[in-house]
């Protein structure tokens, strides 16, 4: 199941070119199924606490995404997964990714506010480029062209694909109907929606839905 879901993101990822591009990771397959999630080893004890800290949040009509992120030995790890309940036990069902760090290219700390602003609660209204621009204190086109080479992209280009990434986990992971996942994530509409996706190739009706296929 993992592997499905890996699958998704991973072509979500290269359609829009969003994310990791041109990065190769070391991929390792870990499956639990038990309450208390226990792995042996130093490694794995970020792992655990993640693991312990979302079991209570599991029950028999929800699938937990995993996503953990910490680096260890020069190198950035990343669990991505699923936890869900079947007969009244905990399953846990991860990829390990691995990336070294010598591969990784760092930004400036000047970038910093665009990440900032993204977790802004500001971008829930609807703003021109010139006013979010202006509440940074910054001139248009300086924003502009720190957003082309920090984000890769536009501003509201990669705002789009920030939203289409979350409501891919909607779509994935929850029963909620696509027109629901789209007002949920910002959009005008599930036409709106459709829209985008479709510009990156991307159609609705053939992403996986994966809660659909568990008899919980």
């Amino acid at each position: 199941m993992t592997t499905l879901l890996l699958s998704t993101y991973d072509r979500f990822f290269k359609k829009t070119g969003f994310g990791f591009n041109g990065y190769e990771f070391v991929q390792e397959p870990i499956c639990l199924e038990q309450n208390e999630p226990i792995i042996g080893g130093s490694d794995y004890t970020t792992l655990n606490t993640y693991l312990h800290n979302i079991s209570s949040e599991i029950t028999e009509t929800t699938i937990i995404p995993i996503k953990i992120r910490y680096n260890q030995s020069g190198n950035t790890s990343f669990y991505v997964g699923i936890g869900y309940q079947l007969a009244c036990t905990n399953c846990y069902y991860m990829h390990h990714l691995c990336l070294p760090d010598c591969k990784l290219k760092f930004t400036p700390l000047y970038y910093q506010y665009l990440d900032e602003l993204m977790n802004a609660d500001q971008l829930q209204h609807c703003k021109s480029v010139r006013e979010l621009a202006s509440d940074c204190a910054i001139g248009y086109q300086r924003f502009q062209d720190d957003c082309k080479f920090y984000f890769r992209d536009t501003f509201h280009q990669f705002l789009n694909k920030l939203r289409m990434l979350k409501a891919l986990e909607d779509i994935v992971l929850s029963d909620l109907s696509l027109k629901e996942i789209a007002y949920h994530n910002h959009f005008t509409g599930y036409n709106n929606m459709s829209f985008l996706y479709r510009r990156y190739q991307l159609s609705l009706p053939t992403i996986p839905r994966i809660f659909d296929q568990f008899s919980l």
